[in-house]
C-alpha cells in the first residue's frame, strides 16, 4: 500500500474536520499550528471548553 502524501492526508483531514465542525457547530481557527506525523499516533486534546484553547498531546 502506497503511503499518502502530507498534502493528501491534510486535505482528507480538513474534509472530515468540516463534517464534524458542521455537525457540532464548533469551528477551529488555527494559523501555523499543524503537526503531521509520519506514523499513526494516538492524539488527545485538553477538554477545557472555557479557555477556547485546543491543545493536543501525544507520546513522543
Amino acid at each position: 500500500m502506497k503511503k499518502q502524501s502530507q498534502k493528501v492526508r491534510f486535505q482528507k483531514f480538513v474534509k472530515d474536520l468540516e463534517r464534524i465542525s458542521t455537525k457540532h457547530g464548533i469551528a477551529i481557527q488555527s494559523v501555523g499550528g499543524v503537526y503531521i506525523f509520519d506514523e499513526p499516533t494516538t492524539i488527545t486534546y485538553d477538554k477545557d471548553h472555557t479557555s477556547g484553547d485546543l491543545l493536543p498531546s501525544w507520546d513522543e
